[in-house]
């Protein structure tokens, strides 16, 4: 798992939707971003609960789970790719951002 082999780095979980049995991935994730959902959705309350930072219904992303490879804004990104999220703001960046 990439939590392994570089226990250091901040993990975002990405998925089009999130369901009951993708817990364990969660927990092991700093942040979660989804295209799907909303206030209310089992991503945004599970991350609430959890005290991680968390993107749903976000609308510029298409996640091919089997492939393991999205579409953010236009642009390819497979496992191990680095992105930057922001909770609070509702955006995400490519790249690796520092957290403040």
């Amino acid at each position: 798992s990439l939590r392994s082999i570089d226990p250091g780095t901040n993990l975002v979980l990405l998925r089009n939707d999130t369901v009951p049995d993708d817990i364990l991935e969660i927990e092991a994730s700093d942040g979660i971003l989804t295209s799907r959902g909303g206030m209310t959705s089992h991503a945004a309350v599970v991350t609430y609960n959890l005290g991680k930072t968390c993107i749903v219904g976000y609308e510029k992303l298409v996640c091919n789970e089997r492939e393991k490879e999205c579409m953010i804004s236009g642009h390819r990104m497979v496992t191990g790719d680095y992105i930057s999220i922001n909770g609070q703001k509702g955006t995400v960046y490519k790249g690796r951002l520092p957290v403040i």
